[in-house]
């Protein structure tokens, strides 16, 4: 009974070291870096909101996206 028990968990380990190395060597590694906006770039003018007196600015940040 102890010899059975030993050898499944020698075959859940194994099993399990075997997924934990499949999953380090699938990932790819991401792209490090930034993306740098300034406010005249991403500046937006529309009307007043509500229909309010005079125009608005908005920064629409964050609208581009890495690839």
């Amino acid at each position: 009974m102890m010899k059975k028990i030993l050898i499944g968990f020698s075959i859940l380990f194994a099993f399990c070291s075997g997924t934990a190395i499949a999953i380090t060597f699938a990932q790819t590694p991401g792209t490090a870096g930034y993306l740098l906006e300034r406010d005249a770039e991403v500046a937006k003018n529309e009307p007043g909101p509500h229909d309010g007196g005079g125009p608005s600015t908005g920064y629409l940040f964050l609208k581009r996206r890495r690839t």
